[in-house]
């Protein structure tokens, strides 16, 4: 196995998979979660993700925000079976589509060693023509978010919803209303102090969720969202740890264009088996191919 790396799993190599194998403490939980991935969806399809349950370490948010995206995973993806193979204190859950993933490495640069040649290009598009990432607090740029939210009439073929067109509200919370393993972040693509494009995060140990992302349409051509994807792993690199994946939706939207840049900025499709266990609890995966 190779060397872990603060807050990261192990990882070793596993016949008969695609990629690598995540791996936590106890063999036997790990050997029931294997074979069941196995026999469930297939090997070279599979990763495991800990959302980290709620603890007396947690803020007064944190319980309220981990059920909300639980309920919203189970109704999203057509529902999700829970394995009668595995522990029910795990609170086992496999999503019955493939979603959206782009995993969380131990460096930058293994992040853009992971994506293509073009979307490379575009970052550096991007950063010559002088725009730059960085969190920010929503509540400071609510003028600029609108003018994001409203720049196009519609995108990937579809009319934009009506909420878009109503002038937003804060999209954060107070930060002790969470913990560091439970959140929700800012992520913004800025041009001098002018916010042209945003990613509203959300954090659920292991699992960070694009609850929101959008581009100002003036901006798009300039690569202003591959830069700001990069800008959301190079988030997890330093400031999360804990992160192993993000997720955004899948990559079968029917909007060829939606999947295509998902595709091209590191994003492949992954079965998912949600638990919540504690950091000790044995879960393996292995990453699909896109």
């Amino acid at each position: 196995m190779s060397g872990a790396v603060a807050g990261r799993p192990l990882i070793a190599t596993a016949p008969g998979y695609d990629a690598a194998i995540l791996c936590f403490a106890q063999a036997s939980l790990a050997q029931t979660a294997h074979r069941y991935l196995r026999e469930a969806v297939g090997a070279g399809a599979v990763v495991a993700l800990d959302s980290v349950p709620v603890s007396p370490q947690c803020g007064p948010g944190c319980a309220a925000h981990c059920e909300t995206w639980w309920s919203w995973f189970e109704r999203a993806f057509d529902g999700s079976s829970r394995p009668a193979e595995m522990p029910k204190s795990a609170h086992p859950a496999l999503a019955n589509l493939p979603l959206a993933l782009v995993a969380i490495p131990e460096t930058l640069d293994g992040y853009l060693r992971q994506i293509g040649d073009k979307s490379r290009n575009m970052i550096r598009k991007a950063l010559r023509a002088g725009y730059s990432v960085r969190p920010f607090v929503s509540a400071g740029y609510l003028d600029d978010i609108f003018a994001i939210n409203t720049s196009k009439e519609e995108r990937g073929g579809t009319p934009m919803p009506p909420s878009y067109r109503q002038y937003p509200r804060p999209m954060e919370v107070a930060p002790e209303r969470h913990c560091a393993r439970h959140g929700i972040a800012n992520i913004g693509c800025f041009i001098g102090e002018t916010l042209v494009a945003y990613c509203n995060l959300h954090i659920l140990g292991e699992l960070a969720i694009i609850n929101r992302i959008l581009g100002h349409g003036a901006h798009l051509r300039h690569g202003i969202m591959n830069l700001l994807v990069r800008g959301i792993v190079e988030y997890g690199v330093s400031r999360y740890p804990l992160i192993r994946a993000v997720n955004y939706l899948t990559l079968h939207s029917g909007r060829a264009g939606i999947d295509a840049f998902k595709r091209s900025v590191g994003f492949r499709s992954w079965a998912v088996l949600l638990c919540q266990g504690s950091a000790g609890h044995a879960i393996v995966g292995a990453a699909a191919h896109g």
